[in-house]
């Protein structure tokens, strides 16, 4: 069984090793509700009472730093260890909970938060989180029934370096008359969070194009051809008028593309997560886009929607290109994070506030875009698709 808080001593809490001990957080206020009182009895098995248990660095209430009075609970299933901490509703702006975690290594980690769920919570509480990059603020709302076993919600994948300088912090700042709850944060390894393929063909990337025929592509048969080995689109001599677009078959959600390409003049882009718009023959799609050529090159950007979401540092991109020769450009899309590679070097990378809403899985197209008359090449186009 789970036991309520005590404001004294330890809190023992049973699971089918035995009993284990926790310390309550000497700065928080001790809960109100009656041993047993629960709102939600179906969420009880969602508690996950040892957060050792949890894969990557977990750090529960009892490891963070408190500003303000918190107050303990267990009223509302689920929730990492003993319980949780919410604000009580009140001193606006002026309570936070601070985790700070000690990375062994260097890299990428995917940030989760859990709270328990109900209308009486906040629906625009800001979660900080403070990496190698910068800071990043993200609002969450604590109404909504988490992703991950009811628990916990990503936050985005996050560079981190060794040691203590990055950390997450949840403050009632801006949440009204609405409670703000504090449980627990894990940092998942991006390897761990996505990447772990499934043991045999998952992590074998598939051809999308055969360096032969379109076989599985759709588009302008005037524009596009395939010549020694390379999927050639053309606009010369006179240009378009509107973007027209290769498009191959099958809709992918999380995965890594990689496609090489070599380009002279004008623009143009890989599409994915992306969707058909106008008539067929158009063949025409928005989305999300890769961008190539106008000095964007490396830029992640949404076809048709709020254009450039994050814009690649020019003079690295002028560093790392091979002007007139053929440039490795990498996808990878994990839930609502993107990131791109230009030859090796991260040029974008974005993660999607969890309320905008936007396709998970899309198609994958290459673009001509519109204007005076252009060329450009694709080859070894093939994506692996990542475990969800």
């Amino acid at each position: 069984m789970y036991h309520h808080l005590l404001p004294i001593a330890l809190v023992f809490v049973a699971n089918n090793s035995g009993l284990f001990a926790f310390e309550p957080h000497p700065d928080a206020v001790p809960s109100s509700h009656k041993p047993g009182e629960v709102d939600i009895p179906e969420n009880v098995k969602f508690i996950v009472a040892d957060p050792k248990k949890l894969k990557g660095i977990v750090l529960d209430e009892t490891d963070a730093v408190l500003k303000g009075k918190w107050q303990y609970s267990t009223h509302t299933p689920p929730y990492v260890g003993i319980g949780y901490l919410h604000d009580q509703k009140s001193d606006k702006g002026k309570k936070s909970v601070t985790w700070t975690p000690n990375f062994l290594r260097a890299g990428n980690y995917e940030v989760r938060i859990s709270h328990c769920y109900n209308v009486r919570r906040s629906t625009k509480t800001p979660v900080t989180i403070r990496h190698a990059g910068g800071k990043t603020t993200v609002l969450i709302n604590q109404q909504d029934v988490p992703r991950h076993g009811k628990l916990f919600r990503s936050l985005g994948v996050f560079a981190f370096n060794a040691g203590k300088s990055g950390s997450v912090t949840i403050s009632n700042d801006g949440t009204g008359g609405k409670y703000v709850i504090a449980d627990a944060v894990q940092f998942l390894p991006e390897a761990v969070a996505v990447d772990a393929p499934a043991p045999g063909a998952a992590d074998v990337f598939k051809k999308l194009f055969d360096g032969k025929t379109l076989e599985g592509w759709r588009g302008d048969p005037a524009r596009w051809s395939v010549k020694n080995g390379a999927i050639v689109g053309s606009t010369e001599p006179n240009g378009i008028k509107a973007n027209t677009f290769l498009i191959a078959g099958g809709k992918y959600e999380d995965f890594i593309l990689r496609v090489k390409f070599k380009h002279a003049k004008g623009s143009s882009g890989i599409q994915f997560r992306s969707v058909t718009a106008g008539k067929p023959e158009e063949f025409r799609v928005t989305g999300y886009q890769a961008d190539i050529g106008g000095g964007d090159t490396g830029t992640f950007y949404e076809e048709k929607g709020r254009g450039t979401l994050a814009a690649a540092d020019r003079k690295k991109i002028k560093s790392a290109l091979k002007k007139g020769d053929w440039n490795s450009y990498e996808i990878k899309v994990a839930r609502r994070t993107v990131e791109l590679k230009i030859n090796g070097q991260v040029t974008a990378r974005y993660t999607e506030k969890e309320d905008v809403k936007v396709p998970r899985s899309g198609l994958i197209a290459l673009q001509l875009q519109a204007g005076p008359g252009m060329e450009i090449a694709f080859k070894d186009i093939e994506i692996r698709e990542l475990k969800p």
